[in-house]
């Protein structure tokens, strides 16, 4: 969805390529509409996506690739699958990230993860 104030621009600068005669800005200013118009679509796209996940996690910026790399780094020993998801879903409390988190530990692990101290 695009804001009222970034319609007024668009509309602006598509008034500004219909006055203009000189073909060199018609070309700029078209290429720049479009551009503005993709990232909005790309915007509203990823705000709809980030709305239908479920689970959260604690990587951050790094992938999950660069997170398994640390840790057999760190460890020397290849991970499971059950302990980079808690790496990846457990706050540094040791408690779930989110609701869904807890549940997914639960349902891995077959025991509440909050009680469990030794994991």
């Amino acid at each position: 969805m695009v804001a009222n104030s970034d319609k007024k621009i668009v509309l602006m600068i598509q008034e500004m390529l219909f006055c203009c005669n000189c073909r060199k800005w018609i070309t700029i200013m078209w290429t720049l509409l479009l551009r503005v118009q993709l990232h909005w679509e790309i915007c509203s796209q990823n705000k709809e996506n980030r709305k239908k996940q479920k689970m959260s996690h604690t990587a951050g910026q790094q992938s999950f690739s660069q997170v398994h790399d640390k840790k057999l780094q760190e460890s020397g020993e290849e991970s499971l699958k059950v302990d980079f998801f808690r790496i990846t879903h457990v706050k540094k409390n040791l408690e779930p990230i989110d609701e869904e988190s807890s549940k997914k530990l639960v349902d891995i692990i077959g025991v509440s993860y909050s009680s469990s101290k030794d994991l």
